[in-house]
């Protein structure tokens, strides 16, 4: 099979392949997998067989002809055994992977991924010297990775992701893949370290580590100058990280570790970064002025860190950022109030809270007092809830004027908790990068009820509120 057509088959491993060349394709979807039905196994260099909800055990006999079969079915062993590219992903096989498959010395791609298979990797995959493209992602394989496995040095894209593949990754563990593009290990219990020979893959285009129990320091990767996505949030990641030449960089995410120190001083060398997340992290330090040449970013979450300092003004003039959350530093100064923060809740930040007397939920705004017309608005809102009981309106129960433990001066509100969030919740749903899709809709009926009430609650507003609006 031409070198181009296996690459196509590489990068859409979810999507179907659809080519014309009907002596290269052996389409089962509609035959019989018995007697004389089947295709001459020479015919055929791709056996793909997805999406056919197909049931039962990969057979044992797969690449060893040598054991007895039935005759029924040894046109299809002979297909198995000849075919170039195995497909079965997304059905639903139980059972292990056939140590067998070892002998398929013609195979150049094996795509297992998302069905219900289980126990160990066999070792003997670690001979498949032509494989360019493996994944078994999103089954119940367990245990450990054989160490052949990461020597197979004409692979490009391998992906074990989503399983329960355990053992200790090792920092000096060799893994030599000259050819690699495409390299995951994401949402498994694996522990260890990330292998500093992995920065010598310079074809590497994605690498994922992401939801492991990986810790230590993160290896140099500036010779990964090809490297357009790199996902290592939620592990026990220590230290710092460099990103020095990584030109090519469009997804940086790293939330969720133990990262530390100042945040990386070439940041403003990875001019196609788009989508930036170092949230849940100890960085510390100031943004830094580097960042000003990332034109181009649509998202930057540095949400739970140590960082001091000013809000950048770059950021204001940043036109594609999208999503962006600075909660839970040690900022100071004023908030802009251009560009992405026009749209911001400037004048103060909503908390959560419980009563310590009756264990009661409120809600706390805390209005920003450095920012301009702060003071102003809780005036206008603590005046205007003493004149106004609505059901469409939140009821304010109390107002707080004084000061915070470092003698700043402090006003806030307390209202009731509304359980089912914001109604710009509602209408508006955002769900994080980093956080599980949830569905949240309104039907027609219920989107015209809350137009409705909206409108009311705003007639009532203007007509009893002091001053007018």
């Amino acid at each position: 099979m031409g070198s181009s057509k296996k690459m196509e088959f590489l990068e859409t491993w979810s999507d179907e392949y659809d080519s014309n060349d009907e002596d290269e394709v052996a389409n089962l979807c509609h035959m019989a997998i018995e007697g004389d039905s089947m295709p001459q196994a020479s015919e055929s260099t791709k056996l793909d067989l997805q999406f056919l909800g197909l049931s039962g055990s990969l057979s044992p006999y797969t690449g060893n002809l040598r054991q007895p079969v039935n005759r029924r079915n040894t046109s299809f062993v002979e297909l198995l055994d000849k075919a170039e590219i195995h497909g079965f992903w997304h059905n639903i096989l139980r059972g292990s992977i056939p140590p067998s498959l070892g002998n398929l010395s013609s195979l150049e791609v094996l795509a297992l991924m998302v069905n219900g298979l289980t126990r160990t990797m066999p070792e003997s995959l670690g001979q498949l010297a032509n494989l360019s493209g493996f994944s078994i992602a999103g089954n119940a394989i367990s245990d450990v990775v054989p160490v052949a496995m990461f020597n197979l040095s004409n692979i490009r894209a391998f992906d074990i992701g989503a399983n329960n593949i355990q053992g200790t990754l090792r920092y000096d563990l060799a893994i030599n893949m000259p050819y690699i593009e495409f390299f995951s290990i994401s949402r498994n219990p694996i522990s260890g370290q990330i292998s500093v020979s992995i920065s010598n893959a310079s074809n590497l285009n994605i690498l994922q580590f992401y939801e492991n129990r990986l810790s230590g320091n993160v290896p140099s990767l500036q010779k990964l100058d090809e490297l357009s996505i790199l996902l290592l949030y939620q592990n026990h990641l220590g230290h710092g990280i460099e990103v020095q030449n990584m030109k090519n960089l469009a997804e940086f995410h790293v939330s969720q570790n133990r990262l530390s120190g100042l945040l990386p001083n070439n940041l403003g060398s990875c001019a196609s970064l788009v989508k930036f997340f170092l949230d849940g992290n100890l960085f510390e330090g100031s943004i830094l002025s580097s960042l000003s040449s990332l034109r181009g970013l649509e998202a930057l979450d540095v949400f739970n860190n140590h960082l001091s300092g000013g809000i950048p003004e770059f950021l204001v003039s940043f036109g594609a950022l999208k999503y962006l959350n600075l909660s839970f530093n040690d900022f100071e100064g004023e908030i802009p109030t251009e560009g992405v923060f026009k749209n911001a809740r400037s004048f103060g930040s909503v908390y959560k809270g419980i009563l310590e007397d009756n264990g009661e939920v409120i809600t706390l705004k805390v209005f920003h007092l450095l920012n301009r017309g702060a003071s102003r608005s809780f005036l206008t809102e603590r005046e205007t809830s003493k004149n106004i009981r609505h059901r469409n309106l939140v009821n304010i129960l109390t107002s707080i004027s004084g000061v915070d433990y470092q003698g700043n001066d402090l006003k806030a509100l307390v209202s009731e908790f509304m359980e089912n969030g914001s109604l710009e919740d509602w209408l508006h749903p955002f769900v994080g990068m980093n956080e599980p899709q949830t569905t949240r809709n309104l039907n027609f009926m219920q989107s015209v009820n809350v137009a409705i009430d909206v409108a009311y609650a705003l007639s009532i507003y203007t007509i009893i509120s002091t001053p007018s609006l």
